[in-house]
């Protein structure tokens, strides 16, 4: 199992993005969400990418850098 476990870590390893800490806890402070949600935020805004969420404050609070999984589906 363990084997398996670090098979796949090996093979994700390349896609992992390192995200700016400092920023994110700024966001969340500015925007009075949790820490663990600004991370990902941070890490849509730094890659330039929409982040994925069912979370219909953070698609409120960050229309450019969130999209509803119901928009995303349409």
């Amino acid at each position: 199992m363990l084997s398996v476990w670090r098979q796949a870590e090996s093979a994700l390893a390349r896609f992992e993005h390192p995200v700016d800490m400092a920023l994110a806890l700024e966001l969340a402070v500015a925007h009075a969400i949790s820490a663990y949600d600004a991370q990902f935020i941070t890490l849509a805004q730094s890659l330039e990418v929409r982040c994925l969420t069912d979370d219909r404050e953070l698609v409120l609070k960050f229309p450019r850098s969130a999209i509803s999984l119901e928009l995303f589906c349409r």
